[in-house]
């Protein structure tokens, strides 16, 4: 390779150590170009050139600071927003940066994320107010696990413990001078064995037609993060792809009419005025 421009590689070697010190994570090609106001294809070749001259050096997942290849690997964790030990309030759903863990602590970080704890409800368990808590999604939790509850809306972090004679869940603080929350027993942000939900079901009457409205849950995503507002939103696929599929189900269930959206709105409008003009 040819000689390159010292002190770009002198630029590109500081902006890395400062977003290591910073973000505990090394910056992606596009952050090094952004910041630099360089090409991502040159970017790429200053990297390749300083793995060579042993400035950098090549991990498994891509470039890493010499003093990243000589210790344990690990892994960077998205830190999202707060969530209460005590009173209910909501999460803002943001990414507010990155943490660097051993990997051999963390797992699969693509399923992980990191919480800030606020609030003393659950001192008890050694969770104090400002811990980061590191949180890993899974579609079930055991009895007196710890988890991230989603109750209206808002979030909480507590003892999860089921109460499947009486259909509820108890939210169980571990902070003796707190009570704890009772909740309807729900199941991935669904109802499941309520009997007031199925009989209040009853008294309700069934629409002529239903109308499901549908995208690829990638589609969802791109369309989500294009509004400014929700840019850094953290959304997880796989979940929005387990939910897709279980409309679907229910859909082809009890005959919805399906409407794509993957298209022009004035196309999916046009299916929709069809559908009604016939059954109408």
């Amino acid at each position: 390779m040819r000689t390159k421009d010292n002190e770009l590689v002198n630029r590109i070697k500081l902006y890395i150590e400062e977003q290591i010190d910073r973000r505990g994570r090394m910056p992606t090609i596009r952050d090094i170009a952004e910041a630099l106001d360089v090409g991502k294809s040159s970017v790429q070749r200053y990297l390749e050139y300083m793995v060579e001259q042993g400035i950098l050096a090549r991990g498994e997942y891509g470039y890493e600071s010499i003093e990243q290849s000589r210790t344990e690997r690990t892994v960077s964790v998205a830190k999202l927003g707060y969530v209460p030990c005590g009173p209910l309030s909501e999460e803002y759903e943001c990414i507010d940066g990155y943490v660097r863990l051993p990997a051999s602590f963390v797992g699969n970080a693509k399923k992980c994320f990191l919480l800030t704890a606020s609030g003393n409800s659950m001192i008890d368990a050694g969770i104090n107010d400002g811990d980061l808590v590191l949180v890993r999604q899974q579609e079930e939790a055991n009895y007196n696990d710890i988890v991230v509850a989603l109750v209206d809306n808002e979030v909480t972090l507590k003892r999860y413990r089921p109460d499947n004679e009486n259909g509820v869940i108890v939210l169980h603080p571990e902070n003796k001078r707190m009570k704890d929350i009772v909740v309807a027993n729900m199941f991935a942000r669904g109802y499941k064995k309520e009997k007031w939900f199925f009989e209040a079901a009853k008294q309700i009457v069934r629409p002529n037609i239903i109308f499901l409205i549908t995208c690829p849950a990638e589609l969802a995503i791109r369309r989500i993060k294009n509004r400014a507002e929700e840019c850094d939103r953290y959304l997880n696929e796989e979940l929005l792809k387990k939910v897709r599929e279980e409309f679907l189900r229910l859909g082809r269930r009890y005959d919805f009419q399906f409407i794509d959206t993957d298209r022009e709105p004035t196309a999916a409008f046009g299916d929709v005025k069809k559908i009604l003009e016939v059954s109408l």
